[in-house]
């Protein structure tokens, strides 16, 4: 969710402030085409791997690129070319994330419960696809960029801390 709202209203601030239509477009291309591009090849690498170190790195990667975007913001130095860098990043490493999610919980959901599994998290992944676009527009005007990139940085950190639990 935290990296869904802030592909989206980073887009919306970068438009807002800028009113550059080309930046806007670059930035939802960069939050969108590596999860396109990469599915494939990342089911692959995640059946090879151990998913839990797989997704412990997606999370890690991905929240190092969200906190590189927070700390362009606090500079000020939000040039749509250093954005996109860890835009496409974290990206890709949430779309490396979302085959292993799934072959985890193939392994850990009793074989008769995998039905009731399998589309509650599709359920979930539509609602968050759904949601994440009024939302960051609403949070934008109460809580700025700012506030939406520490929503990422939360989220980050709440799966690190689940996934170190969990054994």
């Amino acid at each position: 969710l935290g990296t869904t709202l802030t592909g989206f209203g980073l887009g919306f601030w970068y438009l807002d402030k800028y009113t550059s239509t080309t930046s806007y477009s670059l930035i939802l291309f960069a939050a969108g085409a590596p999860a396109i591009l990469l599915t494939p090849l990342f089911g692959v690498i995640v059946d090879r791997f151990n998913r839990r170190k797989v997704l412990f790195i997606g999370h890690a990667g991905a929240g190092c690129c969200s906190a590189l975007v927070i700390l362009l913001y606090c500079m000020e130095y939000m040039h749509v070319g250093l954005l996109l860098l860890p835009i496409i990043i974290s990206s890709a490493l949430n779309t490396m994330i979302r085959p292993a999610f799934t072959a985890v919980t193939t392994q850990l959901v009793p074989a008769d419960q995998l039905g009731r599994a399998s589309g509650l998290i599709g359920f979930g992944n539509s609602l968050v696809m759904l949601t994440a676009l009024p939302v960051a527009s609403l949070l934008l005007e109460t809580i700025t960029m700012g506030g939406i990139l520490v929503i990422d940085i939360v989220t980050f950190a709440v799966a690190l801390i689940v996934l170190t639990l969990i054994k």
